[in-house]
């Protein structure tokens, strides 16, 4: 099924993988994946844990993608532990990692949310890291991101095309901000641009994008809000970028149903907000953004009996067809629970 979108392109379901639970690899548990980036030179798919040390150590996996009509299986290659400077992997909730950007041979990029709940606090953090988990050093996170909810801080991680230009995005509106977004009103999360092309990365500016209202579904009247948020973004260049826009209601004794869109944002002509300490009450220009795709309408031509979208937080471009089209991975964090799986959709980009 062929879903059209504004832009010009369209994204083309193509297959649906469905990981349990239960899945183990190289002594880990498979689980809790939260950020994507791939290498096409050599087809490798790189996946982040989001496990803070509950069921395994801070980690990332490795994937090989065989990907065709209607085929979609992703089957692990390896897991490297993430470790701190003195070689230890971190302690338990010391890290909460949930996003990934390949950044050339034998290096990738890491953002953590940090543990704002813990005694002390731990803020945000971007870091670098070899393939094998060592840790090279970490980038300067501006002061005011620390000011972000528990479990909403920084989500989003994805490197331009060409490598000079990183995008990091907070999952929620900091507390100086704003509301979060419920049935009534969206809110309004930053997104630091990262200048890659010196001798250290920093931050050159930071953007205001609008998350839509949380999405009341008409069959639970009684639902309650959880605030939308940006789960992850996908740089297309040094100011277009894919977001997936997350959202969900809770109902019942412990129901939850999760309602997840992705937008199209466009940075030319937005405010740097770097200034501002608040956005509230304040003056600026948000990003452009258009709806590429609400994933409700995926649901039909998904694989039967797993007809519902999960928990997705990681996006990156997948392998090239032999048409020369692009492709699109999405994966949900299954949370380790066990009412609830590793979803993985494909879709093709047809210009």
């Amino acid at each position: 099924m062929t879903f059209p979108v504004v832009l010009a392109l369209s994204l083309r379901f193509m297959a649906d993988q469905n990981i349990p639970v239960t899945a183990t690899y190289g002594d880990t548990t498979v689980g809790g994946l939260s950020g994507l980036s791939f290498d096409e030179a050599t087809g490798t798919l790189y996946a982040i844990s989001d496990d803070k040390g509950d069921v395994n150590p801070s980690r990332f996996y490795t994937f090989s993608v065989d990907l065709g009509e209607g085929r979609l299986a992703l089957a692990p290659t390896g897991v490297s532990l993430l470790k701190r400077a003195d070689g230890s992997t971190y302690p338990l909730k010391t890290i909460d990692a949930e996003g990934i950007a390949f950044a050339g041979p034998g290096h990738v990029y890491v953002s953590s949310e940090g543990y704002l709940g813990g005694e002390p606090p731990l803020p945000p953090a971007i870091f670098s890291y070899d393939t094998a988990g060592t840790l090279l050093g970490s980038l300067e996170i501006p002061a005011l991101l620390a000011t972000g909810r528990r479990n909403r801080a920084l989500e989003a991680l994805t490197l331009a095309p060409g490598g000079q230009t990183l995008f990091a995005g907070m999952e929620g509106t900091l507390t100086g901000d704003g509301d979060e977004a419920d049935f009534t009103h969206g809110a309004d999360v930053r997104i630091v641009r990262y200048d890659m092309s010196g001798a250290a990365p920093r931050p050159a500016a930071q953007f205001a994008y609008h998350v839509e209202p949380v999405f009341k579904p008409a069959d639970l009247p009684e639902a309650e809000a959880d605030a939308t948020g940006v789960s992850d973004l996908l740089a297309l260049n040094d100011h277009e970028l894919i977001a997936i826009e997350r959202g969900g209601v809770a109902f019942g004794a412990d129901g939850y149903r999760t309602h997840v869109a992705l937008f199209h944002l466009d940075l030319t002509g937005a405010s740097d907000v770097s200034g501002l300490p608040t956005l509230a009450g304040a003056a600026y220009k948000p990003a452009q953004k258009t709806e590429l795709l609400d994933l409700n309408d995926v649901m039909p031509v998904l694989s039967a009996g797993f007809q519902t979208i999960d928990n997705i937080e990681g996006i990156t471009f997948g392998p090239t067809l032999a048409n020369g089209h692009r492709t699109l991975l999405l994966i949900s964090d299954d949370n380790f629970s066990d009412t609830q799986r590793t979803q993985v959709l494909a879709f093709e980009l047809i210009p």
